[in-house]
């Protein structure tokens, strides 16, 4: 195989700290571009043209350490797409006889070391430097002068440029001798499928980061000046509800900030603080005192905390969202703390992130491969994929102003499908089959008639709760239903889904039965034991003991029961299904610039669309693709796959105002 390893050297002029060498920073630029073949022939361009970043581009396959960041500047200098570079379309040298842009069915392939090194490492190295990775495999490391010179924040186009050169070269030697051993272990452990086909989804979100998401910027002011209103608001009346109450009124140093003051609010508790005690008079009468540190004692607003929530300051209870949720309802103190700070996170978390990110309106934000235990993409700069349903979302708009729309594709129920496949539960099968709702069907069961709406929504947590591991205190201090009902809902649903059942005591049986040893100890320096699972498409998983709360050390039934799902579901048939996609739609649309992938969130994908007739074509394009969706998975894993990978799609003229445009009957 034709393979040329790349690297790149960039200036780091950004003025994101945490982000410097930013390839979408206008003002960033390539400073060295390295290429190194299959035959050892090394080249070395300084700051290279778009014909010279093609020439080092010509192969059929592409290997790099963190190779995305490279491919955006590639992109960027070349003039092209990322999904341009994947098809070969490449600018010629200027001796090629001026024959223009190569146009060709040419599919490039990528190899990442960083990423391939996670999944070898079954999800348990994240984010692997080339240097941990070299002196784990015991190749040679780059060199640590110029590292160190990078990292103190010296610029690489002020290093000296055989220095540079030496540096990049190293870089390039030691990723081919880490990419020739991963090659062969890949396929020794058969994980060849799970490694091409997030190899082919790295190429579709390095194609989503090269477009980014447009923002417009007036419409995110409105809604954070409306938060910052809001927040005054709650402040205010917050002080009017603890006026009376004795921490608040007479600690002069009480945060709403402060967890350990939340807590003494809520709770009571106990603080030591300066006061001033009288010691006598001075001569002329006058009473004389002077500053002691004493134990003070509050009774707060008397509430009683979270069973298992003291922190370990004693008498400092949790104060999280979960902890506060059990009083939600019952305190309007509590009530407004909860929504204060939901609406602190959005303007912190993704207010202000979106805001300083933004570059010429356009949000770059980042999705990795190798971050998360399950498998799953993961994203940052900021975390979309937690972005909760809110209407700030209507400041993600269309680049293509008034005409364009944004488009997403939801799949339905993926998760669920996951568990039928990996159980092998008939029932659950059937039932998603038939869409019977799962959770209508448990509710029907336990109370003998169909839910309302409200009642499906807060019966829902339980359904998933459970699937996702959790035991019946969990369940009943998330659903606020008694312990009772909780554990009825649990019988009600193994008597109904047989085979979950099955599986999930199958997991935590054969976790003690495979329990081997392991060089990892936790902080009190006991060696904990590893349980390895490996999933159908050949993923692979090791679980670790933890100290429970009783002291015992014991596997997480979470991560035994959720991970290979979510693995399976959003691992590997999601980020299969959008390579696939990416290679798909090149070969419909072409370089066609009306239909833009720009991100995806965990189940589901979302397109910038130029206008009506461009979704149209996507909608139609898509609900072919999708139906051929389980046939494509069936085929390229070679697990069998009962049931259909259906989704739905909408579309809007924001993220938020969307409104559906098909949904599988």
């Amino acid at each position: 195989m034709k393979y040329t390893v790349f690297d790149l050297e960039t200036t780091m002029r950004a003025p994101d700290p945490h982000f410097s060498a930013s390839p979408h920073w206008p003002g960033n630029e390539v400073v060295m571009a390295g290429g190194l073949d299959q035959d050892g022939n090394l080249t070395i361009e300084d700051y290279p043209d778009a014909a010279a970043l093609s020439s080092i581009l010509d192969t059929d396959l592409i290997v790099g350490h963190n190779v995305k960041f490279d491919l955006l500047y590639g992109a960027r200098v070349i003039h092209r797409r990322p999904i341009d570079l994947a098809h070969g379309r490449l600018p010629l040298r200027p001796d090629s006889g001026g024959r223009g842009p190569v146009v060709s069915d040419r599919k490039i392939r990528l190899w990442d070391t960083s990423i391939v090194e996670y999944i070898l490492r079954n999800h348990r190295m994240r984010m692997p430097s080339l240097d941990v990775v070299a002196k784990q495999r015991g190749t040679p490391t780059k060199d640590a002068t110029v590292s160190d010179l990078i990292k103190s924040g010296m610029c690489p186009s002020k290093i000296d440029r055989d220095m540079l050169a030496h540096y990049l070269e190293g870089d390039l030697v030691a990723t081919r001798e880490i990419f020739l051993q991963q090659y062969k272990e890949v396929y020794d452990r058969k994980l060849d499928k799970v490694v091409w086909a997030t190899m082919e989804a790295l190429w579709a979100t390095t194609e989503m980061q090269h477009n980014g998401m447009a923002v417009d910027l007036s419409v995110l002011r409105l809604h954070e000046q409306s938060w910052d209103a809001r927040l005054a608001a709650i402040d205010t009346e917050l002080s009017s509800l603890c006026k009376l109450v004795d921490v608040f009124a007479t600690d002069p140093e009480f945060s709403w900030g402060s967890n350990h003051d939340l807590s003494r609010l809520l709770f009571g508790g106990t603080k030591n603080g300066v006061v001033k005690e009288s010691v006598g008079y001075y001569k002329n009468g006058r009473p004389k005192f002077k500053n002691v540190t004493k134990l003070r004692i509050f009774t707060g607003l008397g509430l009683t905390p979270k069973s298992g929530s003291e922190t370990s300051r004693a008498g400092i209870f949790s104060v999280d969202d979960k902890s506060l949720s059990a009083h939600s309802g019952k305190s309007k103190v509590v009530d407004l703390l909860l929504e204060r700070r939901a609406l602190a996170k959005l303007g912190s978390t993704y207010g202000n992130a979106i805001r300083t990110k933004s570059i010429a309106n356009v949000l770059y934000g980042q999705l990795h491969h190798n971050v998360t235990g399950t498998g799953r993409l993961s994203s940052s700069d900021p975390n979309l994929q937690n972005m909760p349903n809110h209407e700030f979302k209507r400041c993600f708009v269309s680049r293509f102003g008034a005409t364009g729309r944004l488009v997403e594709v939801d799949f339905d129920q993926l998760e669920m499908v996951g568990l039928a496949v990996i159980s092998g539960c008939p029932v659950l099968t059937d039932d998603l089959k038939h869409g019977r709702d799962m959770h209508v069907e448990l509710y029907k069961s336990m109370y003998g008639r169909v839910p309302t709406k409200s009642e499906r929504k807060a019966f829902k947590p339980l359904s998933f709760g459970l699937v996702y591991g959790a035991g019946a205190k969990t369940l009943c201090e998330n659903s606020g239903m008694p312990l009772t009902e909780v554990k009825r809902f649990i019988k009600v649903f193994y008597d109904r889904y047989v085979g979950v059942k099955a599986w999930h005591d199958s997991q935590l049986s054969d976790s003690l039965a495979g329990r081997e040893p392991s060089a990892l100890r936790d902080t009190f320096g006991v060696p904990l034991g590893k349980f390895s699972y490996t999933l159908p498409t050949g993923r692979c998983y090791d679980f670790y003991e933890y100290r429970n709360e009783r002291g015992d050390y014991s596997f997480s039934p979470p991560e035994l029961k959720n991970w290979p799902v979510q693995g399976f579901a959003t691992a590997d048939v999601v980020p299969f299904l959008v390579g696939r996609l990416f290679r798909t739609l090149f070969s419909c649309f072409g370089n066609d610039h009306k239909i833009l992938l720009i991100n995806t969130i965990h189940d589901s994908i979302l397109f910038d669309c130029k206008d009506d007739d461009a979704v149209e074509e996507l909608r139609r394009f898509c609900i072919e693709f999708f139906g051929h969706a389980r046939k494509l998975v069936e085929v390229y894993y070679g697990v069998n796959q009962p049931l259909e990978y259906h989704v739905g799609i909408e579309s809007g003229p924001n993220w938020y105002d969307k409104k559906e445009i098909y949904k599988h009957a």
